[in-house]
């Protein structure tokens, strides 16, 4: 379960999110919609540990969200792919990190993700070669890599096409049956109501 409480996020005495609270049980998928300005992405930044909020407090299976962020995933809009490595060292740098597997194992973990989201033969390209929907598996994939119980989507269909999008929710609704908690920000209403479980309207 993951719960937000009484959360408010203020910056340059402007209030971004006033009060805030939701419970999402282990597993569900909910979407924020609404107009920029309101809040959606911060809130997610808060609960990636990417930004400090100044009341409330977010909570994973009732301990404190500052000490899970291992256990966060986060797939940026501009997906956040680092230019100069290959779709392979992309997914490899932070589990190289944090991880005890050897990298001979985060490799062939890396490459059965790839291979899953039809991504194999783009394993030794750069992100400049990729289309956007190629782009967004791999930030998926990537997300993955770290075994998160929860991921975090910003705007994950914004650039791509109808056909491509229905791919991505596909894809959001295969993680949702293995049990990993997922919050949407999208504009995107009619894409919110094929996957999520339930929808937040938030409004400035």
């Amino acid at each position: 379960m993951l719960t937000i409480k009484n959360l408010t996020k203020k910056f340059q005495n402007k209030t971004i999110i006033d009060n805030l609270s939701l419970e999402i049980p282990t597993g569900q998928l909910i979407c924020l919609v609404g107009p920029s300005g309101g809040g959606k992405t911060t809130l997610l930044r808060c609960v990636s540990g990417l930004e400090t909020f100044q009341a409330g407090e977010i909570l994973l299976d009732d301990h404190p969200i500052e000490m899970q962020l291992n256990k966060i995933g986060v797939v940026f809009q501009d997906y956040h792919l680092f230019p100069h490595m290959t779709v392979l060292e992309n997914l490899l740098l932070a589990p190289k990190l944090k991880s005890s597997q050897s990298e001979t194992e985060l490799g062939q973990q890396a490459k059965q993700l790839l291979s899953l989201f039809d991504l194999s033969e783009q394993v030794n390209q750069y992100p400049y070669e990729l289309s956007g929907g190629q782009k967004q598996r791999v930030a998926i994939a990537r997300a993955l890599m770290l075994t998160p119980e929860v991921i975090c989507y910003d705007e994950p269909t914004s650039a791509l096409d109808p056909q491509l999008r229905d791919s991505v929710g596909k894809m959001l609704l295969d993680l949702k049956a293995k049990g990993i908690t997922q919050i949407v920000v999208t504009h995107d209403h009619e894409f919110a109501k094929t996957i999520a479980d339930k929808i937040y309207e938030v409004n400035v």
